[in-house]
């Protein structure tokens, strides 16, 4: 077995933690058993301008492709996780879930 410099391992093992805790924190919102249920996530981030004009994450909306109503997760929710809001997008990217387009977000007219 090849063995990773020191460096290379810690990397690793934070991204996993990352990971584990945005799983468990898109569970517990979602009231999901557990993380093989986040392929069927509907979301949609919303952002806004920071005071410096920076663009920055408002809020996430998701929901279970089955659910009608969404679930709002605030950025100082994802802050509490550990994660950025970055990871928070690449982790859902990643996993499977859908991002709906603003118009079918809005048409839904139900948060």
């Amino acid at each position: 077995m090849i063995k990773l410099p020191i460096e290379l391992d810690l990397d690793i093992e934070l991204r996993m933690i990352v990971q584990e805790s945005i799983s468990n924190m898109l569970c517990e919102k979602l009231s999901l058993p557990n993380e093989h249920f986040l392929k069927a996530i509907d979301y949609l981030p919303t952002y806004r301008h920071d005071k410096d004009g920076e663009k920055v994450l408002n809020n996430l909306y998701i929901k279970l492709v089955t659910d009608y109503n969404f679930n709002v997760i605030g950025f100082k929710e994802i802050e509490k996780s550990g994660a950025t809001w970055q990871e928070v997008i690449e982790f859902l990217l990643f996993s499977g879930s859908r991002k709906i387009k603003a118009k079918e977000f809005y048409d839904l007219d139900i948060r």
